[in-house]
């Protein structure tokens, strides 16, 4: 397959680390996104010089995500993916609790933060038939008590990922869930829950876990990886799961 060149937010810790090193070790070039450099990010630079490009900026700063997008498009001469990857669990409240302004907040993050990304490089991605991955969550279709704010917002990207595919028929957009992950953004998440989760639901998603349901970042990131290089046109504008027969089918094609 050639190179690709791909866009890549919140890729300095977790799911986003893993999506850019598995990019990166099948010899894409890679520009990652994210707030700050990890020791891990840093790694991946020292080990792939020529092909990752880190850029830094708080990913609601629509000046700042759009730089360094049209920096990486200008030193590359066009983009071929973007996967957006960053986002903010919000506040773990039950909706009565939730200010108006923890609800902007994180729809400013989650949501807000994808459309003047999408107006940046819609240019380049139509030129090269690309594809723009956004990631969505298992919360946009059952919501858990506590996540009301989080779930909304993933429900909002996928209607958002919807129309994108009706308007936009030379790129692909694909929200993708990737299921239950191993990060320790997803171990904060639950142990913050607690208190806001019925007892049940907690103990069953805290009994996942244990049993080692929760999947390490590399095997989603490989579904996710291979959607963003290869998904079809028939995709587009579809919420699929990391771990549904679409992905599986891109990873063993």
């Amino acid at each position: 397959m050639t190179a690709q060149t791909i866009f890549v937010t919140g890729g300095s810790r977790g799911l986003g680390l893993a999506i850019v090193e598995t990019l990166l070790g099948q010899g894409h070039s890679v520009a990652s996104f994210s707030r700050s450099v990890t020791s891990e990010l840093q790694a991946l630079k020292d080990k792939y010089p020529e092909t990752l490009l880190i850029t830094q900026g708080d990913l609601t700063d629509a000046d700042a995500t759009t730089a360094a997008l049209e920096r990486v498009i200008a030193t590359s001469n066009g983009l071929d993916s973007m996967i957006l990857n960053g986002a903010s669990p919000g506040p773990l409240k039950r909706m009565v609790d939730v200010t108006p302004s923890e609800l902007a907040e994180v729809y400013a993050a989650n949501v807000l933060s994808i459309l003047p990304l999408y107006r940046a490089a819609l240019p380049s991605l139509r030129k090269s038939g690309g594809r723009l991955i956004v990631l969505s969550s298992g919360a946009s279709e059952q919501g858990f008590e506590g996540t009301g704010a989080y779930a909304g917002t993933k429900a909002a990207v996928n209607r958002i990922v919807e129309v994108l595919g009706l308007e936009e028929p030379d790129v692909t957009f694909i929200a993708v869930n990737p299921g239950l992950v191993k990060t320790d953004m997803s171990a904060a998440v639950l142990a913050s829950s607690a208190h806001t989760m019925k007892p049940e639901t907690h103990e069953r998603i805290k009994a996942a876990h244990a049993a080692g349901m929760a999947q390490p970042p590399a095997v989603p990131a490989a579904a996710i990886a291979a959607l963003a290089l290869r998904a079809p046109k028939e995709l587009s504008g579809r919420y699929i799961a990391s771990f549904g027969p679409e992905a599986k089918a891109l990873l063993e094609g």
